[in-house]
């Protein structure tokens, strides 16, 4: 299996170079030999450098096929966490013009709630509601828009559970580090491989087995699709405390997207039906932004979700809080920022 190290050696000096820097949290090589990396949220060209089709195409066969890839016209997409929690993604022709690469370097320790508040990325007045529905073991979902800062601000919530509560987290690809949390158990999909025999295991069929494992909490990763509803019945049923995100452009978005995703499983339910299991399971939204230019994430607001009026088609939403400027810069700096 390689590791991150042996990745990077696949990659021309001039791109491997950026990740000496700590802050550096990802590398992209596009098929337009242009290459790009991404820190503390800001994405920026590599200067001077174009990285060649027949470079691009060494490197990517060179790490897909000790993963168990074969990079190949057939087999076009490979997508592999390495030993430390890195993630690289390979994609081959027919799917681009030329092969492309995206290395991601797992991240640094976990921030805690404390380390976001001196940052100024958490407002607590306004983190006060999911705060309050940690401790009396109601629900929490943590929304936002790709790379806002979802699975930070889950993992700092996260820090405030008793340390004796056992939790169980489910995640398609394994990204939470929840290593403060000691009776913690981590489970990961898998997908199929027909040529190894190795059929598939859906986020779905983890979170029903999850009951059987004796969890306090129950968290998933991230919400995508038909698991949804298995989610949903959980938290119906007796399973509270959990905590999971949710890709949504707001606050109020959030619930209507996560009925849709239950719809996915096709259980015959009408919608109605649906809304009412989400109004019912999720008691607060914690919404996070990025702003796009300076690449800062912030909580934008948390807000309580009292249930659905099928009758109205609406939901009814109780207290919510947001921080009185969103703009403000923290007189603490930008070190702990998501």
């Amino acid at each position: 299996m390689l590791n991150l190290a042996d990745v990077l050696a696949q990659l021309p000096p001039a791109v491997r170079a950026p990740f000496a820097d700590a802050a550096v949290t990802e590398v992209m090589l596009n098929s337009d030999g242009t290459a790009w990396y991404e820190r503390q949220g800001r994405v920026e060209a590599i200067a001077g450098v174009e990285v060649s089709d027949k470079a691009r195409e060494g490197a990517a066969v060179a790490i897909a096929r000790p993963l168990g890839f074969p990079a190949d016209e057939a087999h076009p997409l490979a997508d592999a966490r390495l030993p430390d929690g890195s993630r690289v993604a390979v994609t081959c022709p027919p799917v681009v013009l030329s092969h492309e690469i995206v290395v991601r370097r797992f991240g640094s320790p976990p921030l805690s709630l404390s380390d976001l508040v001196r940052s100024g990325s958490v407002d607590l007045d306004t983190c006060e509601l999911a705060l309050e529905a940690i401790g009396a073991r109601r629900n929490v979902l943590v929304s936002g828009g790709t790379s806002s800062g979802k699975t930070t601000l889950l993992q700092a919530l996260a820090g405030e559970l008793d340390r004796r509560e056992r939790v169980i987290v489910i995640e398609d690809t394994r990204e939470l580090d929840l290593s403060g949390l000691p009776n913690c158990s981590r489970w990961e999909a898998r997908r199929g491989r027909d040529d190894a025999g190795l059929p598939s295991v859906t986020v779905r069929r983890l979170v029903r087995h999850a009951l059987r494992a004796r969890p306090d909490r129950i968290f998933v990763g991230e919400v995508r699709g038909s698991e949804a509803l298995d989610l949903l019945q959980a938290l119906n049923t007796g399973h509270g405390g959990s905590l999971s995100t949710l890709h949504a452009p707001s606050a109020r978005a959030a619930p209507g997207r996560l009925a849709a995703c239950a719809m996915q499983a096709r259980d015959g339910l009408p919608w109605d039906a649906v809304c009412m299991m989400v109004g019912a399971a999720v008691d607060v939204i914690c919404h996070v932004e990025r702003d796009w230019k300076s690449g800062r994430r912030r909580v934008a607001e948390c807000v309580e979700l009292r249930g659905f009026d099928a009758r109205r088609g609406e939901w009814i939403w109780g207290e919510a809080r947001r921080p009185q400027d969103l703009g403000r810069t923290s007189a603490h700096g930008a070190g702990a920022d998501f």
